[in-house]
């Protein structure tokens, strides 16, 4: 396993990127890696990659969530796809995983959660949505393992059970600006197709 985790993250399967590539060739060759490792850790047994995680595994996330972040010039929506495959490769690991093999990635996923759902309104919707769906799945998958954390991200979660006042989930500014945003989003395109009756 750790011999097959290592030939899917050289880079020297599927898409690739060359010196000459340009940094949105070198971004897809960077997403395609993450999604090839995700279906890899899929299909396979039940902790089979466990002995890739640490330094393979663990590393190539850290490194896809903080992509291209040091470097001048880069877009943000180079470095979306990139991000956005690490999230699902996350949201695979949590499933395919045992929960004892996990420790060193939740500082990690938490950290990047945050940094998404903190700012929502400068995330692409692709980026939400993967982050919206690890939530979810660490809540449905590992309640118990999540249990610490999760009061960052849904009111009434944590150990006590109980939601302040004084603070806001990072999940809670969504259902105020979701609507809104689809509602504005929406409304040009209705009025565009409703005929004027006078006319």
């Amino acid at each position: 396993p750790k011999a097959a985790a290592t030939l899917l993250l050289s880079g020297k399967m599927g898409v690739t990127a060359g010196v000459f590539s340009s940094r949105a060739q070198e971004a897809e060759a960077q997403a395609d890696l993450l999604r090839r490792l995700a279906f890899a850790l899929w299909v396979g047994e039940h902790n089979q990659y466990v002995g890739a995680l640490q330094g393979l595994v663990i590393d190539k996330l850290v490194a896809a969530f903080k992509y291209g972040a040091a470097l001048e010039g880069w877009s943000a929506a180079v470095r979306w796809g990139v991000q956005v495959a690490a999230l699902q490769c996350a949201r695979v690991l949590v499933v395919r995983v045992a929960p004892e093999n996990l420790t060193a990635l939740w500082p990690i996923m938490i950290a990047e959660l945050q940094r998404v759902l903190l700012e929502p309104r400068e995330a692409p919707p692709a980026l939400l949505l993967a982050a919206c769906q690890l939530v979810d799945v660490l809540l449905t998958v590992l309640p118990d393992d999540f249990a610490p954390f999760g009061w960052m991200f849904v009111p009434g979660t944590g150990a006590s059970g109980r939601s302040s006042s004084s603070f806001s989930a990072l999940l809670a500014p969504l259902l105020l600006w979701l609507p809104a945003h689809s509602s504005a989003s929406c409304s040009e395109p209705d009025e565009a197709a409703d005929p004027d009756p006078d006319s």
